[in-house]
């Protein structure tokens, strides 16, 4: 993270880059394994997903997850990210708020998630993710 980069603006570009790389990665017909590879140090070390539905997955398995699901959508699949957010932020953390919107199959659903990013120069934003706990809407 650049030092005149706001931690802020450094997870916005997380929020928006990963999840531009979710929609590449399930419906490019061969996503980029580098990439892949990349989108890895996104995620910091010990952190946790809560799913809609409530459960909680450590960070191994969303990445084997999201792995396996290389090429599974179909060629319409989106990804809108909507109202990010800050709830809270210190020196080197921030809590932030968006709207997940998705189409996938001609099914459109929308999530609330709230993020909690940690600074880390290793992570292609500056910032990894430690906690992300998303809500159906």
């Amino acid at each position: 993270m650049s030092p005149k980069r706001s931690l802020l603006a450094s997870a916005m570009a997380e929020i928006v880059e990963r999840h531009a790389f979710f929609v590449r990665w399930y419906s490019a017909p061969s996503p980029d394994s580098a990439e892949f590879a990349l989108s890895e140090t996104a995620f910091d070390a010990e952190f946790v997903m809560v799913t809609p539905d409530g459960r909680e997955h450590r960070r191994a398995q969303v990445i084997a997850s999201l792995r396996g699901a290389r090429g599974s959508a179909d060629a319409g699949f989106r990804i809108d990210i909507e109202g990010i957010e800050p709830r809270w932020q210190d020196e080197d953390a921030i809590l932030v708020s968006y709207v997940e919107a998705q189409l996938r199959d001609g099914r459109r659903t929308r999530r609330r998630s709230n993020a909690f990013f940690v600074q880390q120069a290793s992570a292609p934003h500056g910032v990894a993710w430690r906690h992300l706990q998303e809500t159906w809407m």
